[in-house]
């Protein structure tokens, strides 16, 4: 929120290319420019980059990382991107998870060798860049679906979460969680909740991941384990 001025340092000449460090001169507190508000399309694209953007989208997870910041990950009709949070100290997010929210943010897009984007952040200065525009739904009170419909979801996977009922087990094969029903059974990419345990009947909120055409399900969470066959037999992670 404040105009700078930048002066360059450059090295053997006036060639840009040769900046070796700068100078920056604070001038003042100054108005922000208005974000341009995108449309999922636009997130294919890195010509917004550096500019203040809006971004609609579900918020999927808000975790601290290994550098002491807030990522805040948020799904699209495009794919996911990612909300880093410079000042995160205004309230908390544990209960915004599923909410529909708009990001407002400076654009970072990730390009490959042949420039097509394969990732989009945003740096967001603080929590005031993050508006929920549709709170949660508490996922107890979600219809519930089969794994066999869940699977099913490959082509168009819901932006929010879906609630299942049946049992986590680790994978014969594969040493991984799964969740199970009558319908199938469907890999879980990563899993928390109260009580979560292998065998145990549970309601499973979760959010649904699409790769090479097969769903998972994470991040995934008990909502409700207190359901006739818990036996709290067996103390599950996934992996």
């Amino acid at each position: 929120g404040h105009r700078v001025e930048v002066a360059p340092v450059l090295t053997g000449g006036s060639d840009p290319d040769s900046v070796i460090t700068a100078s920056i001169t604070d001038r003042g507190p100054a108005a922000m420019p208005a974000p341009k508000t995108l449309r999922p399309e636009d997130l294919g694209s890195d010509r917004f980059d550096g500019l203040l953007v809006t971004v609609a989208g579900v918020m999927e997870s808000a975790e601290i990382d290994s550098t002491a910041q807030l990522v805040v990950r948020i799904q699209t009709r495009r794919g996911e991107l990612t909300a880093r949070v410079m000042d995160d100290r205004a309230r908390p997010l544990a209960g915004l998870i599923d909410s529909e929210v708009e990001a407002s943010g400076v654009a970072s897009a990730s390009t490959d060798v042949d420039g097509h984007v394969t990732g989009w952040t945003l740096l967001v200065p603080d929590l005031n860049g993050m508006r929920v525009v549709r709170p949660a739904q508490d996922p107890r009170s979600l219809p519930l679906v089969t794994v066999a419909a869940v699977n099913g979801m490959a082509q168009r996977a819901p932006l929010h979460r879906v609630r299942l009922r049946g049992t986590l087990e680790t994978s014969e094969e594969s040493g991984t969680l799964e969740f199970r029903d009558a319908t199938g059974r469907i890999p879980v990419v990563s899993a928390s909740g109260a009580n979560l345990a292998v065998e145990d009947v549970v309601d499973m909120a979760a959010f649904l991941h699409v790769r090479d055409g097969r769903v998972s399900l994470g991040p995934a969470r008990v909502v409700n384990s207190a359901l006739p066959g818990d036996g709290g037999r067996q103390q599950a992670r996934a992996q």
